[in-house]
């Protein structure tokens, strides 16, 4: 359920933006939303289907990102 699905992205962003202080607007930025939409459903806003997509998929590349950050060794690490 779409508003079931909003729910734990929300909750999502949250815990980027406060354990990886990523800012709303970099994100906004990254996912490909205007920064106003993304605030907006923060704040309670029901995504419209196509921007309820954007963010459901930016949100898994965003993921990926951190997931591969953190296990990222360095490059002194002869890997």
């Amino acid at each position: 359920m779409r508003e079931i699905e909003q729910i734990i992205m929300r909750k999502d962003i949250e815990i980027l933006r406060n354990e990886y202080n990523i800012r709303i607007i970099s994100l906004a930025k990254r996912i490909g939303l205007p920064e106003v939409n993304l605030r907006n459903f923060l704040n309670g806003r029901i995504l419209r289907d196509r921007n309820h997509k954007i963010v459901q998929n930016g949100l898994m590349e965003v993921m990926q990102e951190l997931k591969e950050a953190k296990e990222y060794k360095g490059f002194n690490t002869g890997e």
